[in-house]
């Protein structure tokens, strides 16, 4: 979901731009906005699972994207896609290494991890 995200985002930017008539510069920011907000956050993200809980922190970061997601659709104008753009990123900060995290919390033996990536 966040990697397509980003793909869908790159597809509609030409008619985003026509909609919005915006500059070039504007677009850049909804993808950029998005990447630097979410490589920046994902260490943090992944300590604040540690402390508080992965469940909880991945289930935030899910209900946080799809908000922003539905802002985005619903967003006047520019700056506000921008910003709604940024706070998806923050959900997908907080999903992504909490995913992973509650993977290891629910195959507690490596073996079975193991063979479930050759199936």
């Amino acid at each position: 979901m966040i990697v397509l995200d980003t793909s869908i985002v790159n597809l509609a930017l030409a008619r985003i731009g026509a909609e919005f008539s915006s500059a070039l510069s504007s677009l850049q920011w909804l993808v950029d906005g998005y990447a630097v907000v979410l490589a920046s956050l994902l260490l943090g993200a992944g300590a604040l699972g540690d402390r508080v809980g992965v469940k909880g922190t991945f289930t935030t970061g899910l209900v946080l994207f799809s908000v922003a997601s539905a802002a985005c659709g619903c967003a006047p104008n520019m700056p506000a896609l921008q910003m709604a753009r940024i706070a998806q990123g923050v959900g997908a900060a907080l999903q992504l290494p909490n995913s992973l995290a509650a993977l290891n919390h629910t195959f507690l033996d490596p073996s079975i991890r193991a063979a479930m990536d050759t199936a």
